[in-house]
Parts: C-alpha cells; structure tokens; sequence
C-alpha cells in the first residue's frame, strides 16, 4: 500500500511540476525565458531552443549575436568561423571595436569580424598583426619605416623615442636623409644636431657633422652651379665642379692620406678632418676651369676662370669661402677654388662685407 502511494505521489509532482528553463539572476549569464523556446542551462553549458529544438550558428538575440557550435553550445572567446575571427564575451556576445584580451589589444569591425593590417580608429591609424594583435614600436612594411606609439596611434611628426628626436610624414613613413623644418635626420632618421646661425649651416674646425649625416650633394646648390655655368660659357669661360659633396668615411680616407704625406700639422691647413668638411654638407662645390692641371692649385686663381668665379659667383648663391688672409680665422689656407652655396639672398651680402663666413654670423 505503502509502495503505490508513493507511486502515486511522484506521479502526481510531474504533473504539478513540470521540466522548467532554469533562471539566473546574474549578469554574467544570459536570461532564461519561462518557455520551451529560449536560453536553456544544461550541465552548465548554455543552448538557445527554439522549438523545442537546439539553435547552432549565429544568432541574434536582444540586439546582441550569439554563435552556438553544432551542439549548440553556445560559445565564449575566439571562434573561426567563414574565414574570420570574432570574440565573444564571457556571456556569449559578440564583441566590436577594441578588444584587450591576454594583454594585446584587437579591433573588430561592424560586423564583428577581426581586422588585420591598417585601420583607422577615432582619425588615428593603427597597425595590426597577422593574428589581429595591435603592433607597438617599430614597423618595417614596403622598405618604410613606422613607428606605433606605446597606445598603438601611428607616430606623425616629431617624436621621441627613448634618447632620439625622429619625424614621420603624414603617412606615417619615416623621414630618412633630409631636413625637416630646418632639421636634418640621418638615414635612419635619427635628428642629428649640425651647427645652425640664423638658419644657416656652418662646418668647421670648431663645428662639426656627426658620421651620420649624409645629405648627399644638395640639389638646389647644383641647380644654381649649373645656372652659374651657362653665365660663364657666354663670357667664354668654361667652369667644372670637380669636387662636390664627400662622406664623412670618404674626408676621413682623403685626410688620411695628406696626413701620412704631408704630416698632420701641415695637413691640417688644407685638408678638414672627417666631420669637419664643408663637402659633407652637400653644399660646397670645388671649381675649375678647363685647364685640369690647375684644379685645387694655388695658381688657379690667376686664371680666367677664377677671376669670373671671384666677380659673379655671389649672383648665384656662392662665396668664396676661405679668403686670403683671414687664415686666423677659417683655419685654412686661401683656396680659390673652394665656394659654398648659402643661396642668392644671403651671397651677396657676404660678398659685399668682405667678412669669412665665420665673421659675417658673427661666431667663431
């Protein structure tokens, strides 16, 4: 009797009770609906029905998507899904925009899906990896060099990074072997430091150039020397640029070479020690005639052709830069032949004074 009752009891609870969609009140997990149809918590996995059937794929929710594999387990984190990535979040959603997961940053597009290469984020670029993880520091792509600051924004600009001053275009390329703003950066881009006066570079025994710094011969200077150059042919006279921009390895090897000749004292009254030379600017321009036995000899000045350089070449943007006489102050001796582009606003004032370079700025 006592068996058939109790029979007759648990009966009587799955009719009162039946199976229920368990419910959670904690944020992390998704609501569960009073119904056949929706969430559903099974041996602490989380499905969606529908039906009376499991959901697999996508599936939008509230305003939210949701991916449940084939079991129809819903899933959470990273999943591959149609050749894309997409991240959803502890409580099943699927994630856009930024993303921090296991200290890299990611970013997902409108529709989820992860993005890799450029992207542009809030008017700043970004670069990420092949796996999607945002790039920091130095980026070499196509023979260019970027630099991605420690928040990931492409580096624009000036910039420094740990002891060295950098600039990067507006596409974020580094600027390598030129001037910027009056600034001259390596070729690795590095700003090195050249003496400037009044905007203009000055090279001597007392200012020098880093091994770095390697402008190559300056285009403007070679323009004006060839314009300089078609003057002189109609007077007849005939000028050659035989000497023009000189590395800083290639002044060392020249210097060198006087030193072991001549000695070095002596060498040092014609011959400018690596970093020292005015040819490592780009600037100056080594000037003779036709007659090439007389190139970077005293006797260049008594001809023609040195004559016509000494009375037109302020007109074109160059001086004379080492005067007779003033040996004191350049540290070298006269050399007719020697010139220095500093452009035709400033040449003829130069010219006019009389003054070194070194005088006229007014610094040693």
């Amino acid at each position: 009797m006592k068996n058939k009752l109790f029979i007759c009891s648990f009966f009587l609870f799955i009719l009162i009770f039946p199976a229920q969609v368990l419910g959670n009140s904690n944020e992390s997990s998704p609501s569960i609906t009073q119904n056949k149809d929706g969430w559903v918590l099974v041996n602490q996995n989380w499905y969606y029905s529908n039906d009376g059937a499991y959901v697999t794929g996508w599936l939008r929710n509230h305003n939210k998507w949701y991916f449940l594999d084939s079991n129809g387990v819903m899933k959470t984190g990273w999943i591959y899904d149609k050749n894309q990535w997409y991240f959803l979040d502890k409580n099943g959603a699927m994630l856009t925009g930024w993303v921090k997961d296991q200290n890299s940053w990611y970013f997902l597009d409108k529709n989820g899906a992860m993005k890799t290469g450029w992207i542009k984020s809030a008017n700043n670029w970004y670069y990420l990896k092949g796996n999607g993880a945002m790039q920091t520091g130095w980026l070499k792509l196509d023979q260019k060099w970027y630099y991605l600051q420690p928040s990931g924004k492409m580096a624009t600009g000036w910039y420094q990074v740990q002891s060295e001053w950098y600039y990067s275009l507006g596409s974020g390329a580094l600027a390598t072997n030129t001037t910027i703003d009056g600034y001259y950066v390596n070729n690795y881009g590095v700003w090195v430091q050249p003496y400037y006066v009044n905007g203009v570079l000055l090279v001597n025994k007392t200012h020098s150039l880093p091994s770095t710094y390697s402008p190559g011969e300056n285009s403007t200077a070679r323009a004006a020397f060839e314009t300089m150059k078609r003057a002189a042919a109609k007077d007849g006279i005939v000028l050659e640029a035989f000497s023009t921009y000189r590395s800083y390895s290639y002044q060392g090897s020249l210097y060198n070479r006087y030193v072991a000749r001549n000695g070095q004292a002596e060498a040092d009254t014609f011959s400018a020690r690596p970093g020292n030379s005015e040819h490592q600017t780009g600037l100056a321009f080594d000037i003779g005639g036709k007659n090439k036995g007389l190139w970077a000899e005293d006797e260049f000045a008594n001809t023609a052709e040195a004559k016509w350089l000494a009375n037109n070449a302020h007109h074109y943007g160059f001086i004379l830069r080492y005067l007779k006489g003033k040996e004191h102050i350049t540290g070298y001796i006269f050399e007719p032949w020697h010139y220095r582009y500093v452009g035709t606003e400033l040449a003829p004032k130069i010219h006019q004074s009389g003054l070194t370079l070194e005088e006229y700025l007014g610094v040693n």
